[in-house]
C-alpha cells in the first residue's frame, strides 16, 4: 500500500494543483533547458568567434609580417642595387676622368712632339735657305752678267752682218733700204722671249747674207 502511494499517479488521477505544479515544473525545466542550450549555443558561438578572431589576428600578424619582411628584403635589394649603381658609376666617372686625363696628356705630348719637329724643320729649313742664298747670292748678277755678254756678242754678230750685207748691196749698185719701225708682230715675239727672238735674227741674217752673195745674175752689175 505504502509503495502504490508513493508513485506518482497518472494525470488524470492526480488532484488539478498537483498536475498544475508538475506542468509548471516541466515548463520551468524545458525553459532551463532552452536557457542551457541558448548559453551553450552562445558560448560555442563566442568561442568560435574568439578562436575566428584569434585565428585573423594571427593571419593579420603573419601577412603583417610577411609582408614587412617582403618589404625588407624589397628595401634590401633595393639599397643594395643602388649602392651596385653608385659604385658603377663611380667606376665609369673614374676611368672617364683617367681616360681623358691620359688622352689629354698625350694630346699635350703629341703637340709638344709636332712643335718641336716643326721648330726643328724650321730651323733646318731656314739653314738651307741661307746657305743657298749664301750660295746663289751673287748667282743673279753672275747670269745677268753672261746675259749680257751673250747679248753684246750677238748684237756685234748683228752690226757685223749688217755691215756685210750693206756692202754687198753696194757691190750690187744699190742703195741700202732702211727699216724704220718693226712689225708688232716681231715686237711680240720679242718680249715673249728676247733670246730666241735674237737668235732667230741672228740666223735669219746669215741666211739673208749667204743667199745675197749667192745671186748670180747680179753678179753682172759689180764694179
Amino acid at each position: 500500500m505504502a509503495d502504490a502511494e508513493s508513485q506518482p499517479a497518472p494525470d488524470d488521477l492526480r488532484d488539478p494543483p498537483e498536475a498544475l505544479a508538475d506542468g509548471v515544473d516541466r515548463i520551468a525545466r524545458a525553459a532551463e533547458e532552452r536557457e542551457r542550450a541558448n548559453r551553450t549555443a552562445v558560448e560555442q558561438r563566442e568561442a568560435d568567434l574568439a578562436e575566428e578572431t584569434d585565428r585573423h589576428l594571427k593571419n593579420g600578424n603573419r601577412i603583417r609580417q610577411s609582408a614587412e619582411r617582403r618589404l625588407g628584403e624589397l628595401e634590401a635589394t633595393h639599397q643594395q642595387r643602388l649602392r651596385e649603381e653608385d659604385a658603377r658609376a663611380t667606376a665609369a666617372s673614374r676611368s672617364f676622368e683617367d681616360s681623358t686625363l691620359r688622352r689629354r696628356r698625350e694630346i699635350v705630348d703629341h703637340g709638344k712632339k709636332t712643335t718641336r719637329n716643326l721648330k726643328a724643320r724650321m730651323e733646318e729649313a731656314c739653314w738651307l735657305a741661307e746657305a743657298v742664298f749664301e750660295a746663289n747670292e751673287n748667282k743673279p748678277r753672275i747670269d745677268f752678267e753672261k746675259f749680257r755678254e751673250g747679248v753684246e756678242t750677238r748684237k756685234l754678230e748683228l752690226e757685223e752682218l749688217l755691215r756685210l750685207s750693206r756692202t754687198e748691196v753696194i757691190r750690187y749698185r744699190q742703195r741700202p733700204s732702211t727699216l724704220d719701225q718693226v712689225p708688232e708682230a716681231e715686237l711680240a715675239d720679242c718680249d715673249a722671249d728676247p733670246t730666241a727672238a735674237l737668235a732667230d735674227a741672228s740666223q735669219q741674217s746669215v741666211a739673208t747674207l749667204a743667199a745675197l752673195k749667192g745671186l748670180r745674175f747680179a753678179r753682172i752689175y759689180r764694179g
